[in-house]
């Protein structure tokens, strides 16, 4: 989640910094790393001074400096903008390890968060989100349809057999959430001690959740399920005149064939969520938001 990777995220970045420095290894230049800054801001509700939560989340995190290490690195200028941007709204509670921003901070980049991407997919995640800007009275939304923990760790699990921590992940395949008008209209439990679908803008059907809910503080891996089966994004459009992402999550629920939520975004007019739900026998389906 948001509030994990930025938990975890300072201490890596530090560690393989003194490595690269000291080491010659060549840590910091993995895709990750390039890739990450952007995650991050994609992830800030518009005007920065809250996220978008999936998962055990809540708020920006406090060291968010680690990410100037990775525009620098990777000369992305206008994420560093962008970062500044970030910096500006909310510097006390966002960036107070001030002492990396110092060492990491690249004075001679430069770059807009104009020309910042505002849709991005992330398929390991399923995770899909747009936007028509970055101020405080930008419109938002994200949308989330993926295996419990990420394609690859579950990827990981299947070739090795090893247990895998999805502990603060949630069952929330084909949940969606909306920012507007400097508010969430649709919104999300955010950090759960209940692990349970119905605290997420999804379905129930015959009034239960997906498989795995309910277990307790923690969700653990489901047993004898190839989780990576059990909800994609299996779709992905994105034009200046919409984006369309496209979630099944059939095999996150019993009794369903298909569970298709396909999210259009048309901005500047609206969002439609479309739902094509099948099953072989009659069952009663309760929408969430």
């Amino acid at each position: 989640s948001p509030s994990y990777m930025v938990f975890g995220m300072p201490y890596l970045v530090l560690a393989f910094d003194a490595a690269d420095r000291c080491l010659g290894t060549q840590f910091l230049r993995h895709a990750y790393f390039r890739n990450n800054p952007l995650f991050r801001m994609h992830t800030l509700l518009p005007g920065f001074t809250d996220a978008f939560c999936f998962g055990d989340a809540g708020g920006t995190g406090f060291i968010n400096d680690y990410a100037f290490r990775c525009t620098a690195i990777h000369e992305l200028g206008d994420l560093q903008n962008a970062l500044m941007q970030f910096h500006a709204a909310d510097p006390e509670t966002s960036f107070n390890y001030g002492w990396f921003s110092v060492i990491w901070f690249d004075t001679s980049l430069e770059g807009s968060i104009e020309d910042v991407p505002t849709n991005a997919l992330y398929p390991d995640l399923g995770l899909a989100l747009v936007r028509d800007g970055w101020g405080p009275d930008a419109v938002a939304a994200m949308f989330k349809c993926g295996p419990y923990g990420g394609v690859a760790l579950n990827e990981f699990r299947n070739e090795t057999g090893r247990y895998i921590n999805i502990a603060h992940d949630d069952p929330d395949c084909g949940m969606f959430t909306l920012f507007a008008g400097g508010a969430m209209l649709a919104e999300d439990d955010r950090y759960a001690y209940n692990k349970q679908t119905a605290s997420h803008n999804t379905i129930l059907v015959n009034g239960k959740g997906q498989i795995g809910e309910g277990s307790g503080h923690w969700m653990q891996p489901i047993r004898n399920v190839d989780m990576n089966t059990v909800a994609r994004v299996v779709a992905w459009r994105s034009t200046p005149q919409c984006v369309i992402a496209d979630g099944e999550a059939a095999k996150a629920y019993v009794g369903l064939e298909r569970f298709r939520r396909t999210f259009i975004w048309m901005p500047g007019r609206y969002i439609l969520v479309l739902d094509d739900i099948r099953s072989a026998a009659p069952v009663d389906v309760t929408w969430l938001l």
